[in-house]
């Protein structure tokens, strides 16, 4: 027997193995291809929608921070426009004191400020109104010692002297207090569509 054909069919065997071990080593290393191409295309879309989601937030963040900016500068120039219609208030108060009319406003201010008082009191005015609130207190068969009030405008502030009790009841006083309901009455007639405006 010849050797020959022993070896032949050994090395075709082995041909058919080492072909064999190709076959499926081609096959491992395409599914280990394909999975890590999976892999990567689901890594890619989850760094995508990761890279999507960071960007709508810090958009919103900028469109949130601008918004809060916007109304800031809105309400700071309510505020002024405020300001400067209060100032403008305060300016025509002061020509009340010109009027024919400002002897019966003051009187009503002070029939008003003495009610419930005793007779022990200190009355501050202006300069200006000093006539007037002696007048006024005599006409009224009322006493209280009459000083000057340098930060008094138009109407009086009323004291007890024991200095406990005070009655402001000045036009700029008055304004004060009505201003913040006048801001809402304001506000509507202004920007009668609300911050959108």
């Amino acid at each position: 027997m010849s050797l020959e054909p022993l070896l032949h069919s050994l090395e075709e065997q082995s041909d058919r193995e080492n072909h064999k071990i190709i076959e499926e080593t081609q096959l491992e290393l395409d599914q280990i291809q394909s999975t890590a191409q999976s892999r990567l295309t689901s890594l890619q879309d989850k760094i995508l929608a990761k890279a999507r989601e960071d960007a709508e937030i810090e958009e919103a963040k900028i469109i949130g921070q601008a918004k809060v900016q916007a109304h800031s500068i809105i309400l700071e120039a309510r505020k002024s426009e405020y300001e400067y219609i209060f100032q403008e208030c305060l300016d025509k108060v002061s020509l009340i004191k010109s009027d024919s009319q400002y002897p019966q406003i003051f009187s009503a201010l002070l029939q008003e400020s003495l009610a419930g008082l005793s007779q022990d009191l200190i009355m501050e005015v202006s300069a200006d109104d000093s006539n007037l609130a002696k007048s006024t207190l005599n006409g009224l068969g009322k006493k209280a010692e009459v000083k000057i009030n340098a930060s008094v405008k138009s109407g009086l502030i009323v004291k007890d002297h024991t200095l406990r009790l005070t009655v402001e009841n000045t036009l700029e006083s008055r304004l004060a207090k009505a201003w913040s309901n006048l801001t809402t009455e304001l506000a509507g007639i202004l920007w009668p569509h609300g911050m959108a405006s």
